[in-house]
């Protein structure tokens, strides 16, 4: 039997739970191949841009308050603090807690407070005070499910930030004793094995061995499954299956055993001959080399008899001969064909030829052909990345942001995506400034974003009304909520600094993947600490089962750690979804791979899901798989008003 499916049951390990592209550029002419020209897409894993979603802020959660008396306005004062800490307005929040009065009222608003209070400590990173005040209200009885999970659900952040994985594990079981809704049940069922999938595999082992808790040790025995047999496809489907005859009424035998079990089955894609088309001899050699060591690394670790062969074809520089390349492939016997790299390339193939055989381009055409429904695409762009920045922002409770931008086509590029995209989500873009890359000193261009010439203007004219020196300190704008930074590495350790300096420390700043080198840089990136950026899970996971591929897997090769990488795990994701490309079209299933969460419009586009970090200390911290108090985008029914879609949660019925 022909199995091309074993190649998903390769990548398991790389590809069973859950946050747009994540392609920085690799300098001068690399970028071209994966970003040149590109059209927009949509928005993260969605078919179609979203309407605006329903989110009250702060400042409306306390205009109600004033109009009403007790209990309802300290209801809405408690929903208020919520909002504030959501948007990372720690101190504001903190001061409005302090005045909230809640002696005389239900136990039930005495518990929100605390909730509220641990919630603070944790951006304070006060870990053991937050623990002690988690602790005051466990023994609270009579309190609304929505408000006990809610609990267990920051006492498992807080557990995260104790480096205690298991023991957040264990929060997000009990947590799922108060959810009722399947949407609810299924997110906690996404943040729990992304824990699982972050956490040592020699911990989950030992916490097997001791664990007598059958829910708990179905988890750390499923987790472990997949790590261990991730490169045996024929072991890994008859351990799926050993565990789901072991634990029949498990959470997971319902939500995530039976994908895993089919996607480890046999029988999905009777391909026998692949061909593989990448500009290997042209100036993107270097990126179609990546991306062709990462698929043929995991065509090596497929161990199943009865895999596809491969033929790889080197389509050289010119973009038009590859409909004469690709003729030939299909005259050779290719029964798939993947490719090739690049828009240009991409798009003359769609323009040129009538496509004969399943194809997967690595790149995006313009989004308003209509192809065959057997023409798939995924690429890597920056445009993809800034409008996950705009929806990252925006559901931190950002509405009002200023844009900081090189004076390149590419930048331009990228600020007019993210301007559409938060626009389209119901934000306002305050300003966008553009700066010179090829300049150090970008102080005029941050006094103009800042609107600190304003300040500096009005001091002047005291003077002159006083006939006197003034002391003065300029003050930046207060009309923005946080900035967006387009700017790789070597720029953002220029710009960062200089934006605290004019005062903007305290503005959160959100960036693409370009900011992160690829290798982490303790002392040069300190200059970064603060910004929040999308990446994909291949650059930012630090233990679990991704290290552990990568090691099995890429080896020693020669460039990881680089911007290459990610064409590298391109190249895997690739290999990984050439069998599931009818089933990501036919069922709506969300793919997690090492590039991201993946999931295919109606329209045969792949949309990526980023992993979210932020720079601490000079290294870069995940953010959803360990707890991060900024940029949290969870709306939970015990504070906001309206239920808001967490844009994290993939669209579809499952996940591969």
């Amino acid at each position: 039997m022909n199995s091309i499916s074993q190649i998903a049951r390769t990548g398991i390990c790389a590809a069973l739970v859950l946050a747009l592209s994540a392609c920085a550029s690799i300098r001068e002419r690399l970028p071209e191949i994966v970003e040149r020209d590109a059209e927009p897409v949509a928005a993260v894993a969605e078919p179609a841009r979203p309407e605006a979603p329903v989110a009250v802020t702060a400042e409306e959660f306390l205009a109600r308050a004033r109009s009403v008396g007790p209990p309802e306005r300290q209801d809405y004062q408690l929903r208020a603090v919520a909002a504030m800490i959501r948007a990372g307005r720690v101190g504001m929040a903190e001061r409005q807690l302090a005045g909230i009065d809640v002696s005389g009222l239900p136990q039930v608003f005495t518990a929100r407070k605390i909730l509220l209070r641990s919630e603070v400590a944790l951006h304070r990173q006060q870990t053991t005070d937050a623990m002690r005040l988690l602790n005051r209200l466990l023994p609270m009885r009579g309190l609304d499910r929505d408000l006990s999970a809610r609990i267990y659900r920051v006492r498992a952040q807080a557990q995260l930030a104790l480096n205690q994985n298991v023991s957040a594990v264990r929060d997000l079981i009990r947590r799922e004793t108060f959810l009722s809704e399947p949407r609810a049940i299924q997110q906690n069922h996404q943040e729990l094995w992304r824990i699982l999938e972050a956490t040592n595999p020699a911990t989950l082992r030992n916490e097997r061995f001791i664990s007598a808790d059958p829910v708990y040790k179905g988890w750390l025995d499923l987790a472990v499954i997949t790590i261990e047999y991730a490169a045996d496809p024929q072991r890994l489907n008859e351990e799926l299956q050993r565990w789901q005859r072991a634990y029949p009424t498990h959470p997971a035998s319902d939500s995530l055993a039976p994908t895993l079990s089919t996607f480890a089955s046999p029988s999905l894609a009777p391909v026998d001959r692949i061909t593989l088309l990448l500009p290997l001899s042209s100036r993107f050699g270097v990126a179609a080399q990546a991306v062709h060591d990462g698929f043929l690394a995991l065509h090596a670790a497929n161990t199943h008899t009865y895999k596809p062969s491969i033929t790889v074809v080197d389509i050289g520089e010119d973009p038009t001969l590859i409909g004469a390349y690709y003729r030939s492939a299909v005259a050779q016997g290719a029964q798939m064909i993947i490719g090739p790299l690049g828009r240009d390339a991409a798009q003359t193939l769609v323009d040129t030829e009538p496509l004969a055989v399943p194809t997967l381009l690595l790149s995006y055409v313009n989004e308003t052909m209509a192809l065959p429904s057997h023409v798939y695409q995924f690429g890597l762009l920056p445009e993809d990345e800034a409008r996950a920045a705009a929806t990252r922002a925006f559901f931190d409770g950002h509405r009002r942001v200023a844009i900081l931008y090189p004076e390149t086509p590419r930048g331009t590029r990228i600020q007019q995506a993210f301007r559409d995209h938060l626009e389209t989500l119901g934000g306002h873009i305050i300003e966008a400034q553009a700066y010179y890359p090829s300049e150090a000193d970008h102080s005029l261009a941050i006094r103009y974003l800042l609107n600190l010439d304003a300040s500096t203007t009005r001091k002047n004219r005291l003077e002159n009304v006083l006939k006197t020196d003034v002391k003065f300190q300029a003050r930046r704008r207060q009309d923005v909520d946080c900035i967006f930074l387009i700017a790789d590495a070597e720029q953002g350790r220029l710009l960062k600094p200089q934006l605290n300096f004019y005062h903007a420390l305290d503005l959160p700043v959100y960036a693409t993947s370009d900011i992160f080198s690829g290798s982490p840089n303790e002392l040069h990136d300190r200059d970064l600490n603060g910004v929040i950026f999308g990446d994909s899970p291949w650059l930012l996971a630090r233990e679990g089962r991704i290290p552990a591929l990568r090691q099995s897997v890429q080896g020693d090769w020669p460039k990881q750690r680089t911007q290459l990488d990610r064409l590298y795990a391109l190249g895997m994701d690739a290999y990984w979804i050439a069998p599931q490309l009818e089933r990501l079209t036919r069922d709506a299933v969300v793919f997690s791979g090492v590039t991201g969460d993946l999931s295919m419009d109606r329209g045969g586009r792949i949309h990526r899901q980023l992993y979210w970090a932020r720079f601490v200390r000079g290294l870069p911290v995940p953010m959803d798989a360990y707890y991060n108090p900024v940029g949290r985008m969870e709306f939970d029914s015990a504070t906001e008003a309206s239920p808001t879609p967490d844009p994290r949660a993939g669209r579809g019925a499952g996940r591969l």
